[in-house]
């Protein structure tokens, strides 16, 4: 039943998306109603979103194979097989 003094939200996202997150609160113990209250109510709480909204930063070894891959510094296999193998060696 829902009470007047509540609001309805609604979204839409990916439907592996949702699933995925319905599977990890599940095991939390939540459904997506208790989570999404509390998510909405650390907004309030905090004054924004309640966790860091950045970019991914990339490190040293990921920025050097990027540049690398631009320069044409590539290692090329025929075969995922072929592909490990010259990474092990």
């Amino acid at each position: 039943m829902i009470s007047a003094n509540t609001a309805t939200v609604k979204a839409q996202v990916d439907v592996e998306l949702k699933a995925q997150a319905e599977d990890t609160l599940k095991a939390l113990g939540l459904d997506m109603t208790s989570a999404l209250r509390m998510f909405l109510s650390q907004v309030v709480i905090r004054g924004g979103i309640p966790f860091d909204v950045m970019l991914p930063n990339p490190n040293r070894e990921t920025l050097n194979a990027i540049s690398d891959s631009y320069s044409g510094k590539l290692n090329k296999a025929k075969s995922v097989d072929e592909l490990f193998e010259s990474a092990n060696n």
